[in-house]
């Protein structure tokens, strides 16, 4: 009778049990019969079995499911959808579908919370410019050489205080996280490359 689901021995039991199947010794006999599989393999079919099998499911009639399982697939290759032949990827087509989600229209809008420089820096136009600064430089830090590390694009004249000149190509260069930190203009010293501009 099969025990209860959720049923668990009593330690007494256990150790009843426990006790029970030491210094037992199987015999040779039994050892094999308990590597030897549980189920018969099944002997191989005759011809003359087989042929019957054909037979039988020739007269049977496929049901609807089966039929339409035995099409074949046709897949449409759509070549817009990727590589080269992507259509999102004009740039016609990104700048409409970036207007498209733009300010109001985009379902994340909180009433223009987000301040104007990091629109700016978030947009596609300025992510063209860092790309084709990087390209123009062949990916190399202008100061000290370096490659296959973390590049800035880094704005000659400040981003801050030029904004007419923020996506001018010939405003932006390739720099290193060192070599850019060591620039006049990086981060807190902006304010001391102002106080000099105007004297």
């Amino acid at each position: 009778m099969p025990l209860p689901k959720g049923f668990v021995f009593t330690k007494e039991s256990r150790e009843k049990m426990s006790q029970s199947g030491k210094g037992r010794i199987f015999t040779d006999e039994h050892k094999a019969n308990l590597s030897k599989p549980k189920t018969k393999k099944r002997p191989p079919f005759t011809e003359e079995h087989k042929r019957k099998l054909s037979e039988a499911r020739k007269k049977r009639p496929l049901k609807e499911k089966t039929v339409k399982l035995k099409l074949p697939r046709v897949y449409s290759k759509r070549p817009y959808s990727t590589g080269k032949h992507n259509v999102s990827n004009r740039p016609e087509v990104k700048e409409k579908i970036s207007l498209s989600k733009m300010g109001s229209k985009n379902p994340n809008w909180k009433g223009g919370v987000t301040p104007k420089n990091t629109a700016i820096r978030q947009s596609t136009e300025y992510k063209d410019w860092r790309i084709k600064v990087f390209q123009r430089d062949n990916y190399t830090c202008q100061e000290c050489g370096s490659r296959g590390v973390t590049l800035h694009a880094d704005h000659i004249k400040p981003f801050a205080y030029y904004p007419e000149l923020r996506l001018v190509i010939e405003n932006g260069r390739t720099l290193c996280v060192p070599c850019h930190q060591e620039t006049e203009t990086y981060g807190w010293k902006k304010s001391d490359y102002q106080l000099n501009e105007k004297i």
